[in-house]
């Protein structure tokens, strides 16, 4: 039982909020329905207590440990430029500017060129030394990566990749504040 409670309450904290709903209503039967014979009730509930406690502390440390990697390696702006309408390289319509500027622990993307002008939020995901990985805040199917490679930032993944409809790597630079 209590390993289903922890399943269920894990569950619960991680979903969106429809599943929430849901996943709530499942608990509240599960709580109701034990009988108030030999303090199964209490019990259950003190369960569903500590488990909601032991998500939250492990979300707690997790968020923590991003939020450390964020603040010393990669808060900033960063900026790019590449060709957009590949026959028009000589012309500066062509050419797209990307910039992103990380914060403690998020991110905003921007994109402008002749053809779109295109803001995201972005949460980050993941981060460490040498590369930080986010998501888009409204579809967290939509990835960036951005790379450190030898003081230089490489960006790419299925954000821009969806934008551009091309598959590339898109060299940025840090602005020095």
């Amino acid at each position: 039982m209590k390993n289903k409670l922890s399943l269920l309450i894990t569950l619960i904290m991680t979903k969106n909020t429809i599943s929430n709903i849901f996943m709530i209503m499942i608990l509240n039967l599960t709580i109701t329905s034990c009988n108030n014979e030999n303090g199964i009730k209490q019990r259950v509930e003190e369960d569903v207590k500590q488990e909601i406690e032991k998500v939250h502390k492990k979300q707690e440390n997790i968020q923590h440990k991003s939020t450390s990697l964020i603040n010393n390696e990669w808060p900033g702006t960063y900026t790019g430029s590449f060709l957009r309408m590949k026959d028009e390289s000589g012309d500066p319509r062509g050419w797209g500017q990307i910039k992103i500027e990380i914060g403690k622990a998020s991110a905003k993307f921007h994109l402008d060129s002749y053809i779109e002008n295109i803001k995201r939020e972005l949460e980050i995901v993941h981060a460490d030394a040498g590369k930080i990985q986010f998501g888009a805040a409204d579809d967290k199917n939509l990835m960036l990566t951005m790379l450190l490679d030898k003081d230089k930032y490489q960006l790419s993944g299925s954000l821009m990749d969806s934008i551009v409809g091309v598959k590339e790597t898109y060299e940025l630079k840090k602005l020095i504040d």
